[in-house]
């Protein structure tokens, strides 16, 4: 089979990639790469059985339809993986202000002095 298929999406112009170790790779080496921009979209359509996974950060844009049961499992790896990702920099972002408040804390110390 095709590594990435013909048929492309009718919203983005982009093609489903058909071999999901191919797509796993790629997708998260997009996440690790810019995990500020990038996004992780998981559609379950109910009729056809089928889940759709699409990674992007905007200029660049990964898709894959699972469709088969075995392909679940794989899925959910795909996305523990993803989320383990961007939840290390949740911790990063979150860090980062409180680092800002105290140096505001302690410039601000600087200049004050107590009366006697």
């Amino acid at each position: 089979p095709p590594l990435i298929s013909t048929k492309n999406h009718p919203r983005m112009g982009k093609s489903y990639i058909s071999d999901f170790d191919k797509f796993f790779e790629l997708a998260v080496d997009l996440l690790i790469n810019d995990p500020f921009k990038a996004k992780v979209n998981v559609k379950y359509h109910k009729i056809r059985k089928t889940f759709t996974l699409k990674v992007t950060d905007n200029s660049k844009c990964y898709m894959h339809k699972a469709i088969e049961d075995h392909d679940l499992r794989k899925v959910e790896t795909f996305l523990k993986q993803a989320s383990q990702i961007l939840s290390d920099v949740e911790e990063v972002k979150e860090e980062k202000p409180i680092l800002k408040e105290e140096s505001k804390q302690q410039s601000g110390k600087k200049g004050k002095k107590k009366r006697a």
